[in-house]
Formats: structure tokens, sequence, C-alpha cells
């Protein structure tokens, strides 16, 4: 990685150099991408600097046609734009990334294109998870066809979360048609080619699906894995956001069981609240409901409960403002919980009730079926 941005470095030199040619679009949008990266977390310097990627991209195309389309988007759109624009709004811009990098026979960021196109609608609760599951079934059939392996495995790991939560054993596990083998085998081939990122990925993935089955005790195994893989610090995804709130409800909850490690998974969550902190400075509308779900877990374990209530509402109207829908449902579940440990079973019900709700419209029939569930339990 550090190679790779010594020659981004190099390309935006030589372009201010000697001036302007097509190829210049992308390393402007590539330097956005390594000033939004963790080591560097300057969003508004990306920022401007993805605009001047995309303007130079629009001076040298021809007829809406240049070669470096799906290059330039897959970073502006899919890396720097998430940190100041809502996540819906790159959706059509990616696809428009695929076409015409097949256009152009630029299949490895067409690809790119399509899978961060997909991972974001999951993130994003932009679409139902039955239209994710044909989208991503049909990414994962044309990237296998294509050779485009970087990003199969990405779509397939996704995949995998999608069928998950639907709770459809219907379909055959997708590791073994598409790459055959299993998730574990995977993990460990990656693990030997020292991919980590992908592995801390599928870490995150595992993290998201065992927090929605309510498995406690998964996520934790899965947050200690992860810590095994760690991250780029010059790289930023949609994948280490979600791991850094993942990583942060995770910790709340171990703390608030006020055991001996309670001080331990404390600072984890508190690091979490930072992070998303400088996001929320950055772009309110996708990580502010993340925020204070966060906030209103903190002030829970600090046995705040006004405070922790009013965080815990913040959350639920903002999702819901936001279109985050899987986000809503995942809030007001935690409200029901926080209501259910307090003693207030009507509340509880009410908001599980709500939860089911969303989760239903999602398509999530597991999470639904476990709310479902809950409701039950609390109306007798």
């Amino acid at each position: 990685p550090q190679l790779g941005v010594l020659a981004i470095i190099r390309m935006v030199k030589m372009t201010l150099e000697w001036g302007l040619c097509d190829v210049s679009a992308f390393s402007f949008a590539a330097y956005g991408g390594f000033l939004v990266s963790p080591v560097n977390q300057d969003f508004e310097g990306s920022y401007q600097y993805g605009k001047i990627g995309l303007k130079v991209l629009d001076k040298f195309s021809c007829k809406g046609q240049n070669r470096l389309v799906a290059r330039v988007y897959n970073m502006v759109f899919g890396t720097i734009n998430v940190f100041r624009e809502p996540y819906q709004a790159s959706l059509d811009n990616l696809k428009d990334g695929y076409r015409d990098g097949c256009q152009s026979a630029d299949l490895e960021y067409a690809y790119l294109c399509l899978q961060k196109h997909s991972v974001l609608q999951i993130h994003s609760g932009g679409s139902t998870l039955i239209k994710l599951e044909q989208e991503l079934t049909s990414s994962a059939i044309n990237a296998e066809k294509y050779g485009q392996t970087a990003a199969l495995l990405s779509i397939v790991v996704w995949l995998s979360a999608v069928l998950e939560i639907k709770d459809d054993s219907s379909r055959e596990n997708p590791y073994m048609t598409y790459l055959n083998c299993t998730e574990d085998a995977l993990l460990q081939q990656q693990v030997s080619q020292k991919n980590l990122n992908f592995c801390h990925s599928l870490c995150n993935k595992q993290k998201f699906t065992c927090l929605l089955k309510g498995d406690l005790d998964g996520a934790i195994h899965y947050y200690n894995m992860s810590l095994k893989y760690p991250h780029s610090k010059w790289a930023q995804s949609t994948s280490t956001i979600l791991g850094d709130f993942l990583d942060g409800i995770i910790a709340f909850t171990c703390a608030q069981k006020h055991q001996s490690d309670e001080a331990y998974w404390k600072n984890i969550g508190l690091k979490a609240i930072e992070h998303f902190q400088k996001f929320v400075e950055s772009s309110e509308w996708n990580f502010s409901h993340k925020l204070y779900l966060l906030e209103a877990e903190h002030h829970a374990l600090k046995g705040n409960d006004e405070a922790a209530l009013q965080k815990y509402d913040l959350s639920i109207t903002t999702a819901r403002k936001h279109r985050h829908l899987q986000e809503e449902g995942f809030a007001l579940e935690r409200a029901g919980n926080y209501h259910l440990h307090k003693g207030r079973h009507g509340n509880a019900l009410s908001k599980f009730s709500s939860a089911k709700e969303c989760y239903e419209r999602w398509g999530a029939h597991s999470v639904k079926n476990r709310m479902a569930a809950k409701c039950r339990e609390l109306s007798y």
C-alpha cells in the first residue's frame, strides 16, 4: 500500500509539472482516496480532489466516453463521497461506472464498481434483500464468467450474508457455487496470501450477521478474530466503517454486563464514538444515527436513563429520516432490549414490534422471526 501511495503522489506531481492528460483524472481521484484513509481522515480535502478528478475526466471525454470512467467513479463514488454525500447518492454513479468500464474493456474496475454498488446498498438499506440477492447473484455469475476474482470474493461474502439474514436455506452455499470452497477455507487461503484487508472485511460480515441474529457470543468471537487481521491504515471503505460501528455495539453490550473486563470493553466503545464523531462532522446523513445509537449504549452503561432514551429515539428517527431501514430496525431492537432490562415490558414490546416491521420490509426473515418471538413472550 505504501508504494501505491508513492505512485499516486508521483502521478499528481507529474500532472502539476507537465500538465493534464486523461490519466490525471484518476491521479486526482486516487489522491483523494489517500486523503480519506484512516491515517489522514481529511474528508473535505478528499472531497475536493474527487471533484477535480471528475472535472478532468469530463474535460478529456469524447461524446461522454472516457476509458477511465470506471476507475475514477470507483474511487470517487465508492470511497470518497460516502464521507460527504448520502450513500444513496452514489448508487447510480457506481452503476454507470460498471457500464462504462464494460464498454471500454476495463473489466477490473467495472466489477469493482459493481461490487461497491451492491455492498453500499447493504450498508445503506437502499434495497430489499430480495432485490439484493438477485443483484448479487447476477454480479457473482458475471464476475466469475469474466475472471474478476477480486470483486467476486467480496460479492460472494455479502451474498452469503444476505442469504443468512433472509434465512433462505433453499439456495446452495455461494462459496461452494462460485469459489468451490467453504468460508473457513477461503479465510485461510486469504491469510496465506496475506490479504488481511479481505480477512478483516470477512470478519465484519460475520459480526454483522451475528448481531442481527442475536448471537453476541459469535459477534465477540469474530471481533477477536478480526484483531488478527488489522485493516490497512492506508485504506478506508464502507466495510471498515461498518466494522467500527459493530465493534462499538459489541463493546458496550459486553461492558453493560459489569464484569471484570468492563473497562476494556468500555474503552473500545468510546473509541468507536470518537471515530463517528469525526465522521458526523463530514456527513450527518450517513453517520449521525450510528453515533446516536453508540451514545445511547454508553448512557445505558453509565445508568443515565433519560439521556439513553433520548439518544435511542434520535437514532431511530434519524435512521428513518435518512432512509436507513435496517438500522432503524436495529436501533428499535436495541431500545427494546434496554426497556426490557429496565423492566418496562410495554415499551419493550412496542419497540420490538416496530423493529419486526422494519426487518420484514427489508426482507430479513430470520431477524423478523426473532423479533416476533420476543413479542410473543412479552404478550403473555
